[in-house]
């Protein structure tokens, strides 16, 4: 039952995450072309922050996801069982 339980809560997270990171490239995208300068590259020049870092960050993030949905998915009797 414990295992059943955790199962769906990982898969629940999985799922929501991919939203989450879609939404996230997207708005770290649109900060690097209004908040950097011609040229500079990937630093904010409001925050600071490297912004192609967060993008990598959420990238990776998206693909674990999807990664995990899938294995969650084709073993979901070994798991539950």
């Amino acid at each position: 039952m414990v295992k059943k339980v955790i199962y769906y809560v990982v898969l629940i997270l999985s799922i929501l995450a991919i939203p989450l990171s879609v939404f996230a490239i997207i708005n770290t995208g649109v900060s690097i072309k209004y908040e950097t300068e011609y040229g500079a590259g990937c630093i904010s020049c409001i925050s600071g922050d490297n912004l192609c870092t967060i993008i990598l960050f959420w990238k990776i993030l998206l693909v674990i996801s999807i990664i995990l949905i899938l294995l969650l998915s084709i073993y979901k009797r070994k798991i539950i069982k």
